[in-house]
């Protein structure tokens, strides 16, 4: 295992923000498209399938046997509303900041740096 190699190593890991379909997206507009779900049912449909991803992942980076080395970032609401995405997954330059930041906090907090 690597952390038994390398100490103090931290593995940082997080689970995307809200992503938000759109028409004419190439990501999730096709798929949703696809199997039929209605438009407004969308939105709510990634908002749950996200948040069963962070929370798995969370669960992933408290357990025991990781002695604290796997470190679980929130992102979630991170980027903002539709204005502030490039597509429906990526976020614009301003998001990415958002999410930098929460990283550099993670980050600070692991190795207590201020």
């Amino acid at each position: 295992m690597l952390t038994g190699k390398f100490p103090d190593l931290r593995i940082f890991c997080h689970g995307y923000d809200w992503m938000l379909p759109r028409f004419a997206g190439i990501y999730l507009w096709p798929i949703m498209e696809e199997r039929e779900i209605q438009e407004p049912l969308r939105a709510p449909i990634i908002k749950i399938m996200v948040d069963q991803f962070n929370a798995r992942l969370q669960q992933l980076a408290s357990d025991a046997a990781y002695g604290g080395r796997v470190i679980y970032v929130n992102c979630r609401g991170a980027v903002g509303n539709k204005a502030k995405w490039f597509d429906e997954i990526h976020p614009k330059t301003p998001g990415f900041g958002r999410v930098a930041n929460r990283f550099k906090s993670a980050i600070s907090a692991a190795f207590g740096v201020a």
